[in-house]
């Protein structure tokens, strides 16, 4: 799962940022690129990376959930390390809404600014390129090595490993009826293998491991039960010629063993 919520934790301070991304590894990538940049839109978040610098700074995920829980799951976060608290953290935004919250003299100036200007994308029908084309999620060679030197010798501190091991700790929060409903309506009609035919040598390989699963042996009763069941299943209907005599085939065969 890609979706979730992460944090950015200053060590030298214990102050945290919240957030909720549909992929987090790109988000956090994203808001590390910026804070090297300097054009990080959190000037709280800014101004304390340029003070304390990057190696006093962790990157990392605080909980892996479905993306229509994504705001809730943040907002409870968010609530749990009151990190909208300056003094406890760096969100600017009390309310998880995926965007930053303006003060009312930087709103002004922005709208000073935006006013008589025309947007770039003013007529457009949708870009004639998409920007992602050509690009996949495969990274070279080259991209993992720098990935795994940037992350290399960098240690969680004890407070932020206690504190990752207790979110995952009994956060499975139930599901809600239209959470269900949704679900439900995207496994129907899933027909991946309509059509299809598995190989003999894939048919052989799922007999073989089968063949290897420890099966607990069933109690009297549930025997009694799945007996009955099938007894009633079977009420009015007649083996074919055929049938039968595959089920003394079988009969016989588990006889001999």
């Amino acid at each position: 799962m890609k979706s979730g919520i992460y944090c950015i934790e200053n060590r030298e301070n214990a102050k945290i940022y919240v957030g909720s991304s549909k992929h987090i590894n790109n988000r956090l990538i994203g808001h590390r690129r910026m804070l090297r940049k300097g054009t990080h839109d959190n000037e709280h978040l800014q101004n304390a990376f340029n003070k304390y610098g990057e190696e006093s700074f962790e990157f990392y995920p605080l909980q892996r959930v479905e993306i229509p829980e994504l705001l809730e799951r943040e907002q409870y976060w968010i609530d749990k390390y009151e990190s909208s608290d300056p003094k406890e953290g760096y969100n600017i935004n009390p309310k998880a809404n995926g965007s930053p919250m303006l003060n009312p003299e930087t709103a002004k100036k922005v709208s000073e600014a935006l006013k008589g200007h025309t947007p770039w994308n003013k007529g457009l029908k949708g870009s004639q390129i998409p920007w992602n084309k050509g690009k996949t999620n495969v990274y070279s060679e080259e991209t993992k090595q720098k990935i795994g030197s940037a992350m290399r010798g960098k240690n969680h501190s004890e407070e932020t490993k206690k504190r990752i091991s207790e979110n995952g700790k009994g956060i499975k929060k139930p599901k809600s009826e239209e959470h269900k409903r949704k679900i439900s309506i995207s496994k129907k009609g899933n027909k991946n293998m309509l059509g299809r035919k598995h190989s003999d040598e894939t048919k052989k390989r799922m007999s073989e491991a089968a063949k290897k699963r420890i099966r607990k042996p069933m109690s009297e009763e549930t025997k009694k039960k799945i007996g009955l069941a099938n007894s009633i299943a079977l009420l009015g209907k007649k083996h074919s010629a055929e049938t039968k005599l595959k089920m003394s085939r079988t009969q016989k065969e588990r006889l001999k063993k």
